[in-house]
């Protein structure tokens, strides 16, 4: 982690040229789960060619190398470098939310540069975030993890704990923000839908929570523009009362899909998301 430190103090503009080498090495040295994304690729985008799934394949790694060296970067970023590198509409909307007495969720996913997105909530949006977030074997990167989100004013939740904390938290006025695209821990319980031309669980948590503590719950599009450069968008998902019991699940798949269609280089193919198979 000293070493990562000693990189953080670099200029964005010298560790973008280092990310050419981390390309390097993911792609064509170390093949890092190129089975993974080939075949998460191939079954999301049946009607797809080898050639035009290779070059999606390529256009990813490159973007994840990229993402590894902003990562690298954050600790030490200056706040207002990210301001400058972040461009975002609807952000009003959650300070309305919570200056008229709610707590809402705020709903991402894997795309673009997910830490960038807490970053910026973070620096844009005077009121306590709740950032939810999944606990990382490695004892050393989780601890960088949760230095680095402490440092943009959130205070971490991890995810087993999620009902009870916002439980224990409901008087406290802020927003809880999730990634949701993540594999659930318990498939048996999850909520199942077809989503990239596959049968993909969803964890239900941060929706039930919605509907029982009758939160608004919103959902932000991350868009890259260009290196080191990105787009944010946020949308209303649903406010309460609530009609139907999945009417937040499906709209958030439904958007999640759209966005990774748009732009599916940017999501984290990576990802191990369809391991589990409907029984």
């Amino acid at each position: 982690m000293i070493f990562i430190r000693l990189l953080s103090k670099l200029p964005l503009s010298i560790l973008y040229y280092l990310s050419e080498v981390v390309y390097i090495f993911l792609f064509y040295l170390t093949a890092y789960r190129k089975k993974v994304v080939k075949e998460n690729l191939r079954n999301s985008f049946p009607d797809k060619n080898t050639d035009e799934i290779d070059q999606i394949a390529k256009k990813f790694y490159r973007h994840l190398a990229q993402i590894i060296v902003e990562i690298i970067k954050t600790p030490t970023i200056e706040f207002e470098e990210i301001k400058q590198r972040v461009d975002a509409s609807g952000m009003e909307k959650i300070i309305e939310e919570i200056n008229n007495g709610s707590s809402p969720i705020v709903l991402t996913s894997h795309q673009g540069n997910w830490e960038w997105i807490l970053a910026y909530c973070g620096i844009s949006v005077s009121h306590p975030i709740d950032a939810v977030y999944q606990k990382i074997k490695n004892r050393g990167i989780n601890k960088f993890f949760l230095d680095l989100r402490s440092r943009f004013g959130a205070y971490p939740i991890e995810k087993r704990s999620l009902v009870k904390e916002v439980v224990k938290r409901k008087n406290i006025l802020r927003y809880i923000a999730i990634i949701s695209d993540q594999t659930p821990r318990f498939v048996d319980k999850a909520y199942w839908k077809t989503f990239l031309n596959q049968d993909t669980p969803f964890f239900e948590g941060p929706f039930k929570i919605a509907k029982m503590m009758q939160l608004p719950v919103y959902y932000i599009s991350m868009h890259r523009l260009k290196t080191g450069r990105y787009k944010l968008t946020m949308k209303l998902l649903g406010r309460p009362p609530y009609t139907s019991d999945n009417q937040l699940i499906d709209k958030y798949i439904t958007q999640l899909e759209e966005d990774i269609i748009a732009q599916p280089e940017t999501w984290l193919w990576s990802h191990k998301r369809w391991k589990y198979k409907k029984s």
